[in-house]
């Protein structure tokens, strides 16, 4: 497996990893609810609330409260900034893109009888089907900063210790990164053995290489379900759903150091100078996947001015494939070298992802003529998440690490919708998500990996048609390491992200 992922954005943390890892299992189990815009007016804190369809993402029992059909389309606009923070120097980038975020239609079916609408037993049962985008990779990242304690080359060499000098660019080994170094002049080795050095840098501890790291992410990750619910009563709510996830994310970054100020200086036994000026790394990494889950949960009324519900979304397994190419290059002024451009060939891999269960408790109070108050607690263990593929054994130790290092982790949504003169509503909420690390990792704490949203929101409804509006304002870190030194400094950057969504849904019952 060594020979695939080298470079991979993670939702957390990102490093040079040897394969498809446990950073996967955050990346693609993380979800936030971004739905109808009025879910996302009281920061998705809807479990409870029930008839909007966001019932069919957090609670599907919400979708018993139903009680006519209805047609709905949502559309976005979601910006980042990123400023990225890289070896004591800031730099920001900017992403805006359009979206769909949900879309869907329920049918309700009341039943009725000679006096009217039932009141007791089954009154109601509703069937739907649409689309919410549970998560979306649309970012641009740029970092840059002189380092002054290691350089790439460090990477291609600790890659290429043990490697017989005569295997090192043998056949097969075009996606290795010890080949790539090996034939862009990066390292050598004395005396045809397995120990390797870079030539250029080789004695010298004083220099002052500029770095730079611009990484572009697309993508999203979608679902689309087919749910129902029932009424009881008027009291008890019961609702199931069937997933099926599809995501996609294409990643692109490149990696550059050069010597601008001509600090990097090389000593052989005859001669001495500056003849290294630039070194690359490219990484391009597309990855699609489709899975299935289901989704489970009751809603209890026991008195009208209260609600509160339990709903299960079961682990998910995710057929996954990567399609990838790497490069490398280098600029070396020694005669016979020059520039250097050595690609990988095109690859693919195809692996499984089992994401961890997710839990959802809720509760709300509501006034008939007022509004109502709504709160929302997630709970997913990444622990239990892990890698699968036909190879058995080979992801043993990242579903090791991801064991060892994840924890259970909390999403808490809080919102509040008032009414104004019946059919205008204001509303405003707050969501938290907390780290799913159990201790400090690669020096970032705990209070760095936290999300946090704030959203306020309006709409109208006077009971056929319905638009709603919303502006979500989300902040959260990711930290990117470009190579991992096992010996040796490896430089961590900081992209802060700040999140502005707008959403609007506009719909109709009948």
């Amino acid at each position: 497996m060594n020979k695939y992922k080298l470079m991979m954005a993670a939702v957390v943390i990102s490093c040079y990893a040897q394969a498809q890892n446990e950073s996967d299992i955050l990346r693609y189990s993380q979800q936030y609810n971004i739905g109808t815009a009025r879910s996302q007016g009281v920061g998705g804190a809807f479990g409870a609330v029930g008839a909007d369809y966001s019932s069919t993402y957090l609670n599907p029992a919400g979708l018993g409260l139903y009680r006519r059909n209805e047609f709905h389309l949502s559309a976005a606009v979601t910006g980042t900034l990123t400023t990225g923070s890289f070896l004591g120097n800031s730099l920001d980038e900017s992403r805006t893109n359009f979206n769909i975020p949900s879309f869907g239609v329920v049918l309700s079916k009341v039943n009725s009888g000679l006096s009217g609408d039932a009141d007791q037993g089954i009154i109601n049962y509703n069937f739907s089907f649409g689309h919410n985008r549970t998560n979306h990779f649309q970012q641009n990242i740029f970092m840059e900063g002189y380092n002054t304690k290691s350089n790439l080359s460090q990477f291609f060499v600790e890659q290429s210790n043990g490697i017989p000098s005569n295997q090192i660019s043998a056949s097969g080994t075009e996606f290795e990164f010890y080949n790539m170094g090996w034939n862009a002049y990066l390292i050598d080795t004395a005396n045809n053995n397995s120990t390797y050095y870079s030539p250029w840098f080789n004695g010298d501890n004083d220099y002052r290489v500029k770095q730079s790291q611009q990484i572009t992410k697309r993508g999203a990750m979608d679902e689309y379900n087919f749910s129902g619910a029932i009424n009881f009563d008027n009291i008890l709510y019961l609702g199931v759903g069937l997933v099926f996830n599809e995501l996609l994310q294409e990643y692109k970054s490149v990696f550059t150091e050069s010597d601008p100020n001509n600090t990097v200086t090389t000593t052989t036994s005859d001669t001495a100078g500056n003849f290294y000026r630039s070194s690359y790394l490219h990484t391009d990494i597309k990855t699609a996947g489709q899975g299935i889950a289901g989704r489970f949960g009751f809603i209890l009324r026991p008195i009208d001015f209260f609600r509160f519900g339990i709903s299960v979304q079961t682990a998910s397994r995710i057929n996954m494939k990567d399609d990838y190419q790497y490069k490398v290059g280098s600029d070396i002024r020694w005669p016979n070298i020059g520039q250097m451009n050595i690609e990988s060939p095109k690859g693919t891999y195809e692996y499984q992802l089992i994401t961890p269960a997710r839990y959802t408790a809720s509760a709300m109070l509501i006034h008939p003529r007022l509004g109502f108050i709504s709160v929302d607690a997630d709970m997913v263990n990444y622990a239990k998440g892990r890698l699968s593929s036909a190879n058995m054994g080979e992801f043993s130790d990242a579903n090791a690490r991801a064991r060892d290092n994840f924890q259970e982790a909390y999403q808490l949504r809080v919102g509040a919708e008032f009414k104004i003169k019946d059919v205008y509503r204001f509303r405003a909420g707050y969501n938290l998500a907390t780290s799913p690390y159990k201790n400090e990792i690669a020096g970032v704490s705990k209070d760095d990996l936290t999300r946090q949203g704030y959203s306020l929101g309006t709409g109208y409804n006077d009971g056929v048609y319905f638009i709603d509006l919303a502006l979500v304002h989300t902040t959260y870190n990711e930290f990117y390491t470009p190579y991992q030194l096992n010996s040796g400094y490896s430089p961590t950057g900081k992209a802060a992200h700040t999140m502005i969504n707008v959403a609007v849904t506009g719909g109709v019952r009948f």
